[in-house]
């Protein structure tokens, strides 16, 4: 599948767009949150120098779905507080 060449934007306009920093996109890309090929890509493939552009829908469905276990997770931990205080 191919997106459409507007969802690629280089790294200044993802900042903007995501209200992400630039140091955090490459955490982001480091740690492999945002997937080379789907997420981000080089201009130039073969050139580490070459520029960064990502793909603006697919990082966002990876940090909304991120965000979306986190506040799961969070609500889980609140709900198991509760049972223990009860049980106390």
């Amino acid at each position: 599948m191919f997106s459409k060449h507007e969802d690629w934007v280089k790294t200044r306009d993802a900042e903007k767009i995501l209200c992400i920093s630039e140091r955090s996109l490459l955490r982001l890309r480091k740690n492999k949150t945002l997937l080379a090929g789907s997420c981000w890509r080089r201009t130039i493939p073969n050139n580490l120098n070459s520029h960064i552009i990502y793909n603006i829908p697919e990082c966002l469905e990876i940090l909304n779905g991120i965000s979306r276990a986190t506040e799961m997770e969070e609500d889980l931990l609140a709900k198991d507080e509760k049972q223990e205080v009860i049980e106390e």
